[in-house]
């Protein structure tokens, strides 16, 4: 897994060299971020609902994109950026809500449908890896009218927290010309925790411009 994680990050420095001064078929992809945890919880033996866990927050990535060797219709793409993952609950007058902030790197194999003149359907999937840099958790509880508030910070999650996550990002972009608007699915495959299978799973809607 550790030589997997530098294979991902080394393989950036390349890229992001030729991006700086080319942007060869670069692109940047930004906005809302649906962050929300799916497993068995456990402490209560209940399946959990990613529609449950729902909080919000953001993705923003760039990008550059190449031609799969002659092909005018499979592409591959490689992104870094920042994005969010956690979740946010409430119930019976308690809340529970975690933001953490993680840097991530994907790469991409992308299959091009025309549509239009200057219009195309991108459908993507590929690997990720995403590390949180920061966050917190809060948790809110009302006992006879009063409310007892208990924070942490990311440091404080304690060593059965796990910051790094393997994730797969299929979705689809759509482009009118040089903009686009994509949706993709940021799905976990490592749990958060060592001790439950609560992994997180995030629904991205971004704005896409071309360079």
């Amino acid at each position: 897994m550790k030589r997997f994680i530098l294979l991902l990050a080394f393989a950036a420095f390349p890229l992001l060299a030729s991006a700086q001064t080319e942007f060869p078929g670069g692109f940047i992809k930004g906005g809302l971020n649906m962050h929300s945890i799916t497993g068995t919880d456990a402490v209560t033996g209940n399946d959990i609902s990613a529609a449950e866990y729902m909080g919000f927050g953001y993705n923003v990535v760039i990008g550059i994109e190449k031609p799969l060797g002659e092909s005018n219709s499979l592409f591959y793409t490689y992104e870094v950026g920042f994005g969010t993952r956690g979740s946010w609950h409430a119930e019976d007058g308690s809340e529970s809500k975690m933001v953490d902030h993680a840097v991530q790197i994907a790469v991409n194999l992308v299959y091009r449908i025309p549509v239009a003149a200057n219009q195309s359907l991108d459908i993507h999937f590929g690997p990720g890896w995403t590390g949180d840099i920061a966050g917190k958790s809060v948790s809110k509880v009302q006992v006879m009218g009063d409310t007892y508030t208990s924070e942490s910070k990311l440091k404080d999650y304690g060593s059965d927290f796990r910051r790094f996550d393997i994730v797969l990002t299929p979705g689809v972009t759509f482009w009118f010309g040089q903009f686009g608007i994509d949706v993709t699915w940021q799905k976990g495959m490592m749990p958060m925790t060592a001790d439950t299978d609560i992994k997180a799973s995030n629904i991205l809607f971004r704005l896409a411009y071309k360079f």
